[in-house]
């Protein structure tokens, strides 16, 4: 299976959509959000690049992607790993980003210029740890398990129930349940979004979609209609700086955009009004 990037000159640039990894029913979600935040722009052309495998691999995952849409973070396989993270641009192709000592990785996340990657890696001694990945420091391991998202310059990363600042680690809350799952910051490292529990003891109405930040604490972004569930997994907007008005995705400020069940319990992109 191959990783590939999507081009398009109405692409969802802004937008970051985390799913099934490389699966079409991914882009097709991200494409009706993008719709959702975002004015026609007349006739659409599109266009589908494969991001091609390291030697002896058969399988590629693209993961994440920039802001611009000209780099992509993902994992693929090698003839003896079944997992290294890579950073992929069309000047480089894919870029191996190491580990931190063991033989696997995986990227999970790319800063809006795409200077920062972070994910997971193996140890020497087997565990697994986030990083932080730029071509300028090389990989920097983080003192949490995984690593989801990273805000512009790379100071903010979250995963889990853990927002990660420059060294200074805070457990987020949740909803009165068990569970805490950050997804997203927004690119001034200001908001985390993500799903969490409620403590609902049905487990098809327990997981509920949040926003939280130091000023507002945790806030329960609700559901679709009729529905019982929704996760968050970004915050986007257009940034108010750029001449380009598809450019960048959130400053804290911005709409979360996520999916949520609806009342036929089909999983649904949604985003704030």
């Amino acid at each position: 299976m191959r990783a590939f990037v999507l081009h398009s000159n109405a692409s969802p640039r802004g937008l970051r959509w985390r799913g099934p990894a490389g699966s079409f029913t991914t882009i097709a979600a991200a494409l009706l959000v993008a719709a959702l935040i975002q004015p026609s722009v007349g006739t659409q052309t599109a266009s589908f690049q494969g991001l091609g495998f390291f030697p002896g691999g058969v399988n590629s995952f693209g993961l994440d992607v920039s802001g611009d849409g000209a780099v992509v973070g993902g994992k693929c396989n090698n003839a003896t790993v079944p997992e290294r993270a890579f950073r992929w641009t069309t000047a480089t192709g894919l870029e191996d980003l190491g580990t931190l000592g063991g033989d696997g990785a995986s990227a999970r996340g790319a800063s809006a210029d795409g200077f920062w990657i972070v994910g997971r890696s193996n140890t020497a001694t087997f565990e697994q740890k986030g990083f932080r990945w730029s071509s300028a420091t090389g990989m920097f391991e983080l003192p949490m398990a995984d690593a989801a998202d990273v805000s512009d310059d790379g100071s903010v990363i979250v995963a889990f129930a853990i927002r990660w600042k420059n060294g200074q680690v805070t457990f987020l809350p949740n909803l009165g349940g068990c569970c805490t799952d950050a997804h997203g910051v927004s690119r001034d490292g200001v908001v985390v979004v993500g799903s969490t529990s409620n403590g609902n003891p049905d487990p098809n109405r327990n997981t509920r979609a949040f926003r939280w930040s130091e000023a507002t604490g945790i806030e329960d972004l609700g559901t679709l209609r009729d529905g019982f569930e929704a996760i968050a997994e970004a915050q986007t907007q257009t940034d108010p700086s750029s001449s380009d008005r598809l450019a960048t995705r959130t400053r804290s400020g911005g709409r979360s955009v996520g999916r949520a069940p609806n009342r036929c319990r089909n999983w649904a992109p949604w985003t704030e009004p």
